[in-house]
């Protein structure tokens, strides 16, 4: 008598290049270096001007260049990116990360150990070298106000994430999605919005991935590097308001608006303090973000409503992951807290 083995699933890594210089060349170096190996590596090239597509090309043959013309942002670019890979799970890197050699693997079978999960990712590190290192993300904690923020970000790894768990939503950096998701969830046709061009993609793709009835969870034993040097101009114009617009955005595909009014207050001071933030730095940011918000509001009240439409999910299933956000302490103090919880 014969016994079948369901088939691995086939695994494509696809990279997002910006002006990347050296740093995404070693991202695609431990992209290749992956054991087992990933099916294919996808390289999508948003326009850069250094020269680092003219090498990926020369120096990775083994490696799909795509390139475009213009910069099409994180969501477009990454659209583009899925769009061209033909594996059953797709890891999304960032070009300024790199992974462990078992970081797909081990991430690959979380997933087919659980057909439930629209992704998974690691434990990802700062560079710095120190013991013990510096945590950069271990997934996104969610609050009333609705900030997504990084679970342990800054805080020493003391084996205090350690524990597989369940999130409400990933880090962009490097999730391994599964492609039945990510199918499931497209609006419009796109698999991230793409008026969102960057910031806070990520969290609105999980958020609708949930309202689909999908789960994410955290596998600590995959690790990796962010240098979080490849976005850059975290404080330029563009970036405050794209950052600014698509928090609004994210509630506005998402939100239920009873759960909206319950926790208005907080939702209300975050946004006031932001706006007052952005005041004092950048005041055209923030003009430059409303504008582009009431702009955006017909074709994006479209989107809530086929959102909507296809949510299998309610919010008093979801609102046990929206956490009570404590303005009274600092982020250091609230960190801090927040480990103990954990032990």
């Amino acid at each position: 008598m014969t016994t079948s083995q369901t088939p691995s699933p086939t695994v494509s890594a696809v990279v997002l290049n910006y002006n990347g210089g050296e740093m995404v060349m070693e991202c695609i170096d431990s992209l290749l270096t992956q054991q087992p190996g990933c099916t294919e590596v996808v390289c999508v090239d948003n326009g850069s001007r250094d020269g680092s597509a003219e090498t990926i090309e020369s120096r990775y043959p083994q490696v799909r260049l795509v390139r475009m013309l213009t910069n099409r942002g994180f969501a477009g670019g990454m659209n583009q990116a899925i769009e061209q890979s033909r594996g059953d799970l797709v890891a999304l890197i960032n070009l300024d990360v790199v992974l462990a050699p078992d970081y797909l693997e081990l991430c690959a079978g979380a997933l087919t150990a659980n057909p439930g999960l629209a992704g998974v990712s690691g434990k990802l590190f700062r560079p710095e070298s120190c013991d013990p290192r510096i945590l950069d993300t271990t997934g996104h904690t969610v609050y009333r106000n609705r900030r997504a923020v990084d679970r342990g970000e800054r805080e020493p790894d003391e084996g205090q994430y350690d524990a597989e768990t369940a999130l409400f939503s990933l880090c962009g950096a490097a999730p391994v999605l599964r492609r039945e998701a990510l199918e499931d969830i497209r609006l419009g046709g796109q698999y991230f919005d793409e008026d969102f061009f960057a910031y806070f993609e990520d969290f609105d793709l999980c958020w609708r991935a949930q309202l689909r009835g999908w789960s994410f969870a955290y596998v600590p034993q995959a690790t990796a590097t962010h240098f979080r040097g490849g976005s850059g101009g975290k404080e330029s114009t563009f970036i405050l308001s794209c950052n600014h617009r698509n928090r609004l955005l994210v509630m506005l595909h998402n939100d239920s608006p009873a759960a909206l009014l319950r926790h208005l207050p907080g939702i209300a001071y975050t946004e006031l303090r932001a706006t007052l933030h952005m005041l004092s730095l950048r005041p055209a940011a923030l003009v430059k973000a409303w504008a582009d918000f009431f702009r955006l509001l017909p074709r994006q009240l479209g989107k809530r409503r086929e959102i909507q439409r296809g949510r299998k999910v309610g919010w008093k299933q979801l609102e046990p992951w929206f956490q009570p956000y404590d303005y009274r302490v600092s982020t250091i103090v609230r960190r801090a807290r927040q480990r103990a919880q954990v032990r």
